[in-house]
């Protein structure tokens, strides 16, 4: 530069201009606002930055909304001052904040410079950016996109019941915890039926990384059960609901948490009374027919066992009987779970089931009388419809009266005439220990050419003894 008086002014895109002029005694000569150089001088200026906003938006995918590309809220966003060649040398220190509902943060009076934007939550990839001014000294908006890392909690429903159909459609609530990673995201699903097993799974997919609650609910109706049990029909279906069930499940990012939930039944509640018969009330009487000259009397027993039917099969063998015991005057309460059931008292070998009388207090049916629910499968191809029966429905919350009917155990004789001016002649059969499994089979004795044999049932207290009866009442048995 020639000698001569001279005026500095500085300039830069975003920052304020300045004009330069030398401290007063400074050994420079000055005029106005001009200064004279005669020689080479350093010197050095400090411009300030004209103050920029850049407004920063996260989005993705949103797992309380169960949305993609929405505004994601609570995401972290840290932003530090860079040099303009190397991103690793920090100008300005960082600074950092958290997204709100909107997704969007706008960081206000920003040196013109380079800074990195980092992004990130747990859960989700990080994303760093880097943004320059533009030229004149302004920034561009931001958006950046987060991905989701795949992270599912998958809860499996069981039941005590044998079939996925028990527990297929199941309410399965998953919630967020408050005031955690998790908190805001709500799914309800229903439980699908699993190809194996017995059970039914749902699976929540696009979740964050951390704790949640588990809640479920059901009730259905298990139909189309099998209904004959040899020449017995008996019910095909039954209902059934479960107590909720609530849990926890934490699951780690990128991670499928899988979860049982073991359901249990809402049981029916059962009630009645025991009552034994020893004898007829008239066993000399010329008719013989037991049914109307029972004496019943209650009587206290040890190891009533209510039975799942075997036609059905849908509780496993730990949990498909219930045993319970009378009180002093007969009584009893049994919690069963719902179902099908047979009822069997193994320890009264000197007795066996005669009938019921039963009914649903819950729907206001009146006990009524009925045939001794058997939980085994009828062998026979013949059976006594007032005493032979193939189970019981119980439904869960239901209230029922069942009285149990048993006595001593009476055998069939068959007698056959040998001519019209004879007596009849008749036949004992002492009977064996009853089988509470199966109905007891009729015993005829065959009957000769030219005659049909007689059945009667007869009381075995009556029969000690052979001898001639004079005239007998023909009763199918």
């Amino acid at each position: 530069m020639k000698d001569g008086f001279y005026t500095f002014h500085v300039t830069r895109t975003g920052w304020e201009p300045l004009s330069y002029t030398p401290p007063p005694n400074a050994g420079f000569v000055t005029v106005g606002g001009k200064v004279r150089l005669i020689r080479s001088h350093y010197g050095s200026v400090f411009l300030r930055p004209v103050k920029q906003d850049l407004s920063v938006t996260v989005k993705g995918y949103d797992p309380v909304k169960e949305e993609a590309n929405r505004p994601l809220k609570g995401i972290t966003v840290k932003l530090t001052g860079v040099d303009f060649t190397d991103d690793t040398v920090t100008l300005v220190p960082p600074q950092s904040i958290i997204t709100g509902e909107d997704g969007t943060y706008k960081f206000e009076k920003l040196a013109p410079i380079r800074w990195k934007i980092e992004a990130g939550r747990m859960g989700y990839a990080a994303v760093t950016s880097l943004v320059s001014p533009n030229a004149n000294g302004t920034f561009q908006p931001q958006t950046l996109e987060l991905q989701l890392k795949p992270t599912k909690v998958k809860v499996v429903v069981a039941s005590p019941y044998q079939t996925g159909n028990a527990v297929k459609g199941a309410n399965v609530r998953l919630q967020g915890i408050r005031n955690s990673n998790t908190e805001g995201i709500e799914r309800d699903l229903e439980a699908q039926a699993d190809a194996a097993g017995h059970t039914a799974s749902a699976t929540f997919a696009n979740l964050l990384p951390g704790r949640y609650w588990i809640h479920l609910l059901h009730a259905t109706t298990l139909s189309d059960l099998p209904s004959r049990s040899g020449p017995l029909f008996g019910p095909s279906s039954f209902q059934v609901a479960f107590f909720p069930k609530e849990t926890f499940a934490e699951v780690a990012v990128e991670k499928t948490e899988q979860i049982r939930v073991n359901l249990e039944p809402v049981p029916a509640r059962v009630r009645g009374r025991l009552w034994a018969t020893d004898e007829l009330g008239d066993p000399e009487s010329t008719n013989c027919d037991p049914e109307d000259r029972r004496v019943f009397r209650l009587i206290a027993q040890k190891g009533i066992t209510f039975v799942e039917h075997k036609s059905i099969k849908l509780l496993a063998s730990t949990n498909n009987s219930l045993t319970i015991d009378t009180d002093a005057a007969g009584g009893y309460t049994a919690l069963v779970p719902p179902g099908i059931f047979g009822v069997q008292i193994p320890a009264m070998t000197e007795y066996t089931g005669h009938n019921i009388e039963f009914g649903d207090l819950t729907e206001g049916q009146a006990p009524y009388p009925g045939p001794w629910p058997y939980p085994d499968i009828c062998p026979y191809s013949t059976y006594e419809p007032g005493h032979h029966g193939a189970g019981v429905r119980l439904d869960f919350s239901h209230e029922y009266q069942l009285d149990l009917f048993v006595h001593r155990q009476y055998v069939s004789c068959a007698l056959t005439p040998t001519d019209r001016r004879s007596r009849f002649t008749t036949t004992i059969w002492r009977p064996s220990a009853p089988k509470w499994l199966q109905p007891a089979r009729r015993r005829n004795a065959p009957a000769p050419r030219g005659g049909r044999p007689i059945s009667c049932g007869m009381s075995s207290r009556g029969l000690t003894r052979s001898r001639s009866i004079t005239r007998i009442t023909p009763r199918s048995r």
